[in-house]
């Protein structure tokens, strides 16, 4: 289970990495779409092409972290911070599932937009799934 666990969170993160890449790269497809909006449809974040290219390499970090503790990747870590790292995973994604309580997150309170209605249906659910898979991986630490 572990195994399983370890490579779909690492195909996940990798996907995601490789999406910032490309909005990175100066892509637009999607790009619109994945940030807050106030109800006016005024982008609440404005990240440029480094932001994306910091948020990139973080998430091929999350797909490495994933797969050494699946134990397909060898990371010049102590076991101890590979466990602390996979719990600060269950603690970022589980907050980002939860949200700011106005633009992000299932307790939002700025609806009605483009972003929010990907955000319920998609965005905080996979977060709250990606925490719980952390959760699990991080179990036997």
């Amino acid at each position: 289970m572990e195994s399983l666990l370890s490579i779909s969170m690492a195909l996940i993160f990798s996907s995601l990495g490789f999406l910032h890449v490309y909005w990175g790269l100066g892509g637009q497809w999607g790009f619109a779409a994945a940030l807050p909006q106030t109800t006016t449809g005024v982008r609440v974040l404005n990240p440029g092409p480094f932001e994306c290219w910091v948020v990139a390499l973080g998430l091929f970090g999350f797909a490495a972290l994933a797969l050494a503790k699946g134990g397909f990747l060898q990371l010049p870590l102590k076991a101890m911070w590979g466990c602390w790292a996979m719990r600060s995973l269950v603690l970022i994604f589980g907050l980002r599932a939860l949200g700011d309580f106005h633009y992000v997150g299932f307790f939002k309170t700025v609806k009605g937009t483009l972003f929010a209605g990907l955000d319920t249906a998609y965005y905080s659910p996979l977060c709250l799934v990606l925490s719980i898979m952390a959760a699990i991986l991080s179990w036997k630490c």
